[in-house]
């Protein structure tokens, strides 16, 4: 996909990360070739970003073998990044595919949804999601969902604007 021009000057590109038969790269869903140890550190970066964000004190090792572990094994998830012209990383999101029996269809769980603090509130999150927006239709996605933390009220305001409401809330039980 060409680069897009954001609500600022900014141009972002996005696209979808695809498994790469080569060692040293990562390649996108429409060909962009990403050197694979710096968009790796991005993805790391931005997750601890977001992890400190909402409080939780992350091991940045498990997250870098978290993510590539994702990258290697797109049944797990699917990374969509956001980026530069000059190939730097400025946001991204986790596409999880599962499957909701009531309505015998998949739908995408969003999850890890996050854009560098410098690069907020100029149109990075909204280029994200209108990309996995058009993504979901062409897959055949029913629904699109996520977590937003009861205290992440920006968050909130932001997804209602675009479409999404509150369906209950998420509990967790941890071993």
């Amino acid at each position: 996909m060409p680069c897009l021009t954001s609500t600022s000057t900014l141009k972002v590109c996005v696209g979808i990360l695809l498994p790469s038969s080569y060692p040293n790269e990562i390649v996108t869903g429409d060909g962009h070739y990403f050197h694979r140890h710096q968009v790796i550190d991005e993805i790391v970066k931005l997750h601890l970003y977001l992890g400190h964000k909402l409080g939780e004190n992350l091991n940045p090792m498990a997250v870098r073998e978290g993510v590539e572990t994702m990258i290697e094994n797109s049944s797990l998830g699917q990374y969509v990044l956001a980026w530069t012209e000059n190939d730097r990383v400025i946001g991204q999101l986790e596409i999880k595919k599962t499957f909701e029996a009531w309505y015998n269809s998949a739908y995408w769980y969003l999850d890890n949804y996050v854009v560098f603090p410098e690069f907020q509130k100029k149109g990075v999150g909204t280029i994200l999601l209108d990309y996995v927006k058009k993504l979901a239709d062409v897959e055949g996605i029913s629904c699109l969902r996520l977590y937003v933390a009861n205290h992440n009220i920006d968050a909130e305001a932001f997804y209602t604007h675009r479409g999404f409401y509150a369906k209950g809330h998420m509990m967790e039980y941890q071993f």
